[in-house]
């Protein structure tokens, strides 16, 4: 499937356009879970410290 639209972006060039949407894929998804990491890790800690301190 050809995106006429990114034509003139990417040149015509497939596998420029391919290696960057994968990497970008890539990255998005290891923030994305990095992010959701932090986030239960402060919420797991915070109960954990509440709970032991009373």
């Amino acid at each position: 499937m050809q995106l006429p639209l990114l034509d003139g972006f990417y040149g015509g060039d497939f596998d420029v356009l391919f290696g960057t949407a994968y990497t970008a894929a890539i990255v998005g998804s290891i923030v994305l879970n990095l992010l959701f990491i932090e986030i239960y890790l402060r919420r797991r800690g915070s109960r954990r410290i509440s709970t032991g301190a009373a």
